[in-house]
């Protein structure tokens, strides 16, 4: 039995999982969109949802209090992410740590969100070498991130077989009508010469 045993292994030991989890973290937030394998991005989420709450929390104020409080905050997400530098979108040329970025720039945009930051959306085409399953890991309402071209051609791809099974379906419903039809036309014949 697989009592207490939550969590995926990812075939990777504990300290090779953690530094995995932090990774994928700090890529998203750098670049707001990632791909990678949906066990992988199922395996962050929940990771990544619970630092942008963190952030969320922090009071924004500049009374001693809650800038003592909002420095609690920056440092219980420092404690789970170390600070990569990433660049900075407002100052060309210039980086700035990747906690900065995430309690200035991403956890203001989700103030009326009560969850669900991030969205998995998986791609029709498999990666080359292995044949993994790929998928798009995003932050939900970033910079407008359009759907990319995969994505688009999947979904057109699934749209035309569908469209291509309901044509079968009407084809065949319409076979099977004129059969009976046919059928129907043919009993009456057929009892008429029984009669004589």
């Amino acid at each position: 039995m697989r009592h207490r045993k939550r969590g995926r292994k990812l075939n990777r030991n504990g300290a090779h999982r953690k530094a995995l989890k932090r990774n994928l973290a700090i890529s998203l937030f750098e670049h707001e969109k990632i791909r990678t394998t949906p066990q992988k991005a199922k395996f962050a989420q929940p990771f990544v949802e619970k630092l942008i709450t963190l952030a969320k929390k922090a009071p924004k104020g500049d009374d001693p209090q809650s800038r003592i409080k909002a420095l609690h905050y920056r440092r219980q997400v420092i404690s789970q992410l170390y600070d990569a530098l990433v660049p900075d979108p407002e100052h060309e040329g210039y980086k700035k740590g990747v906690v900065n970025k995430l309690f200035d720039n991403i956890a203001p945009r989700y103030e009326n969100r009560p969850g669900g930051y991030t969205r998995i959306v998986r791609l029709p085409k498999r990666r080359l070498g292995d044949n993994a399953e790929l998928c798009l890991f995003e932050l939900v309402e970033g910079e407008e991130v359009e759907t990319t071209s995969e994505v688009k051609k999947g979904l057109q791809k699934k749209a035309k077989r569908q469209e291509k099974k309901k044509m079968k379906k009407e084809e065949a419903k319409k076979g099977k009508l004129e059969e009976k039809q046919d059928e129907e036309s043919k009993e009456p014949a057929e009892n008429l010469e029984k009669k004589e």
